[in-house]
């Protein structure tokens, strides 16, 4: 049964990712804790909610497409999660690109507290529309 549990428990961030690839971005801020922060390894700036919201907006603007797939989910001993996920967008001339991204999570009361993402905005790839896996990691 703790394994159900667990694994309900960490669907929040799935249905975070879900939502905002898509452009419901009230969707995903419900799934976050009104305090939540938001760290990418990128600036090193933790930002808030309303901050990570708009950064989420802007996304929708600059791709016409998002998704998230090959989704890896480990709960830590400390009851933090560790995902990987290929993150996948695709430009208005309808070509895809992909980074690897790998999430350290902290949960509180089944909604995401802090989000640390490790992500090298530079380090994009070209994704094949038949592309389910995160080029070079084993199934």
């Amino acid at each position: 049964m703790p394994a159900q549990k667990q694994t309900d428990e960490a669907e929040v961030v799935v249905r975070l990712y879900a939502a905002m690839t898509s452009g419901d971005i009230a969707g995903a801020r419900a799934c976050c804790k009104d305090e939540a922060r938001f760290w990418h390894c990128f600036d090193g700036v933790p930002q808030s909610l309303d901050e990570a919201s708009r950064a989420w907006e802007a996304l929708t603007k600059v791709f016409c497409a998002m998704r998230v797939q090959d989704v890896r989910r480990i709960e830590l001993p400390d009851g933090r999660w560790l995902f990987q996920q290929l993150f996948v967008a695709r430009r208005s001339e309808g070509k895809e690109i992909g980074w690897a991204v790998c999430l350290l999570v902290t949960l509180r009361d089944a909604l995401i507290d802090r989000v640390e993402e490790y992500i090298d905005r530079a380090a994009t790839f070209p994704i094949d529309s038949t592309d389910t896996r995160t080029p070079g990691l084993p199934p």
